[in-house]
């Protein structure tokens, strides 16, 4: 019973902290908001995923995650390639609002864009909302959480890709192949517009 107890006040007092943290950041403008999200994002999927969260990150075989993570990012490109021609017809070809705000990463936004968000992302849009709502309704929470970019290009991207990972997820019933597809797939589109813009 009490240990029942104990893990109930660790769940909430880290909810509470998460809580804490994202209000702080949504009304806090400052480069530094990122971090706030996305520390109140992983902190509240442990809190909610206590038990789960081993089982859902680690991968049982190295094979099957290089495979999974191959295919994943095939349909994220494949796909992407799409929006952008749907979008330059539709005449809301937006992206340089995207790479504008790359553009301005410095080194610790590089860092947590490579290895923080794709972890507190994948915990939270797919291990703990897909697999409450579903992957339609939770592909387009994570759509919307991109408006920030204000780039209708990122929004829809965002919302096909949230599709692809909720679909692996429910595939696998393990984030692990998503959290590599998205790390590979920011340090490109990262090193892309460093390179190219």
């Amino acid at each position: 019973m009490w240990v029942l107890r104990k893990e109930i006040a660790l769940r909430v007092g880290v909810a509470l902290l998460s809580s804490l943290l994202f209000i702080f950041a949504f009304f806090n403008p400052s480069p530094l908001n990122a971090y706030y999200l996305h520390s109140a994002l992983l902190l509240f999927s442990f809190a909610v995923l206590f038990t789960k969260v081993r089982e859902v990150v680690i991968p049982k075989n190295i094979f099957v995650l290089l495979r999974e993570t191959f295919f994943c990012l095939l349909a994220i490109v494949f796909l992407g390639v799409l929006v952008s021609i749907l979008a330059y017809f539709l005449g809301v070809n937006d992206v340089y609002k995207v790479t504008e705000k790359v553009e301005g990463f410095g080194v610790f936004l590089v860092f947590m864009a490579v290895f923080f968000v794709p972890i507190s992302e994948e915990l939270f849009f797919r291990a703990f909302l897909t697999e409450r709502i579903g992957i339609v309704p939770s592909a387009v929470v994570f759509g919307l959480a991109h408006f920030s970019y204000g780039s209708v290009v990122e929004i829809l991207g965002a919302f096909v890709i949230g599709l692809v990972f909720g679909y692996f997820y429910k595939r696998n019933k393990s984030i692990s192949q998503n959290i590599l597809a998205h790390v590979i797939f920011n340090v490109c589109s990262i090193a892309i517009v460093k390179s190219f813009y």
